[in-house]
């Protein structure tokens, strides 16, 4: 079945494990499962850095690895 209803989703950043998630990952919820880890000190809500140039270039510098990234 197809979710037609576009739901926002809240990143959060996991403080502590809770499985299936470790410390570190960062995953999407809808709000309310994702206020619910807020609340009870879990994860802590994720907002992701603004680069700055050096950063950029080191990116975009990066050759190889992995594409799939979950911690900071």
């Amino acid at each position: 079945m197809v979710n037609t209803l576009k739901e926002t989703l809240v990143k959060v950043k996991f403080l502590r494990t809770k499985s299936p998630y470790t410390v570190g990952e960062i995953a999407g919820f809808p709000e309310d499962k994702a206020r619910w880890y807020i609340e009870n000190g879990i994860a802590r809500e994720y907002k992701k850095k603004k680069k700055n140039k050096e950063e950029k270039q080191m990116s975009s510098d990066h050759r190889g690895g992995s594409d799939y990234v979950t911690k900071d």
